[in-house]
């Protein structure tokens, strides 16, 4: 028979672990920082294989956010990444105890509605502990506690959990208000920044490579590029790192031109296009769920060309994102016209002065006195009357 001392260690162990909780999830507002924290103290007073974040979007999906497991595995890492967001547990009951801030165990995933085939499958999954964060009693994410043999939870482990949750989601949400601050200063820093160097004296290459290094680091992309439209049939591509190519029009789905000439006309506004299997291909992104953007690149209704963004792993730009990257996008089409411009005009610089340099030898060459003397040294006649004239005076001196 277990002694008392036995049957109130595990909940000794998991108060002990909720002791410091309040002070280290309040000691940094980095949200990545909370995040691991979080977990940290999750696995510890669950004793569970692994630990999950998903964080709510548009009040109805769960984007996976963050994963550790006692066990650390980059594989399953990278398949949490790309399976994208989970919907918002729709069972009744289930959704109930979640809004109410309550832990919900499920003790057989599989038989489980709640749970999406496909994570069950990818991470084997066999029991597991729901628990819903709370930030002023409004739901803003599930930390999901998960077991690779059969588990039955106790009374103390899901009250440590909920205790957890009680501190973490106003944690998690300041942490994410936080976090959407420091986002925004970051693109309105960029936007100044970006606006500071495209206006000044660059060739069009310049230019385009800024507004490559420019999107990317607004938007946090994994590949950027920038495609000018170069002629009826064939497209300049110059990449951040500086190496360029061509790409013929023949080689492009049909689609894909179709989409970005009814997109691009009309407006800046990025887009996800269509056909992703072809542009995985192109620019080397492996990732079955990459995720590709295309901001066109408009000035006074004409399209200059297109800026390209890949991301690893899925991504969707929020509203503060999009007008950012409209506010670029109208930045960098006034700048690479302009460069086009100033490149035209210097070349036609180049062409009258040219033109000028050669207007003056040939004025220099047909000066008249120049060409008197240059046809009198050359001309037979002149020299034949020059001898007879000379030979008549030799002849009236003799005689």
């Amino acid at each position: 028979m277990p002694t008392l001392e036995a049957v109130h260690r595990p909940a000794a162990q998991a108060l002990s672990a909720l002791a410091g909780v309040p002070v280290a999830l309040n000691a940094s507002l980095d949200l990545g920082d909370v995040l691991r924290e979080l977990i940290k103290v999750s696995l510890a007073v669950s004793h569970a294989d692994r630990c999950s974040i998903f964080l709510l979007r548009d009040g109805r999906w769960l984007d996976p956010t963050v994963a550790v497991a006692q066990k650390t595995d980059v594989e399953l890492w990278s398949r949490f990444r790309s399976l994208g967001p989970v919907e918002l547990p729709l069972e009744v009951a289930i959704h109930s105890d979640l809004i109410d801030g309550r832990a919900v165990p499920i003790p057989c995933a599989r038989e489980s509605v709640a749970i999406p085939r496909v994570w069950t499958d990818t991470f084997d999954l066999c029991s597991l502990v729901l628990v819903p964060l709370l930030a002023s009693g409004a739901f803003c994410g599930l930390l999901v506690v998960d077991y690779q043999q059969p588990h039955e939870s106790t009374a103390e482990e899901l009250t440590s959990l909920e205790l957890l949750s009680s501190y973490a989601g106003l944690a998690v949400r300041n942490a994410q208000l936080y976090d959407e601050e420091r986002r925004r200063a970051r693109l309105h820093e960029c936007l100044s920044r970006s606006a500071v160097e495209l206006v000044s004296g660059r060739d069009a290459a310049d230019v385009c490579r800024a507004v490559a290094d420019a999107f990317r680091t607004m938007l946090q992309a994994d590949v950027s590029g920038i495609v000018l439209v170069d002629g009826e049939r064939q497209l300049t591509v110059i990449s951040g790192d500086e190496r360029s190519g061509d790409i013929a029009l023949g080689d492009i789905p049909a689609e894909l031109l179709a989409e970005v000439a009814e997109r691009g006309s009309t407006c800046l506004e990025p887009f996800v296009p269509t056909a992703s299997a072809w542009l995985s291909g192109v620019v080397g992104l492996d990732d079955a769920h990459a995720t590709h953007v295309l901001v066109p690149l408009l000035f006074e209704g004409r399209v200059l060309g297109v800026v390209y963004l890949g991301f690893v792993g899925r991504r969707q730009l929020d509203a503060d994102e999009v007008a950012g990257s409209q506010g670029l996008a109208a930045i960098a089409s006034a700048a690479l016209d302009r460069a086009r411009l100033v490149m035209t005009l210097q070349g036609q610089v180049l062409r009258l002065e040219t033109l000028n340099r050669l207007s003056q030898v040939v004025a220099q060459a047909c000066e008249p006195a120049r060409f008197r003397r240059s046809s009198t040294r050359c001309s037979p006649t002149s020299d034949a009357a020059s001898r007879r004239s000379s030979s008549a005076t030799a002849g009236s001196r003799a005689g």
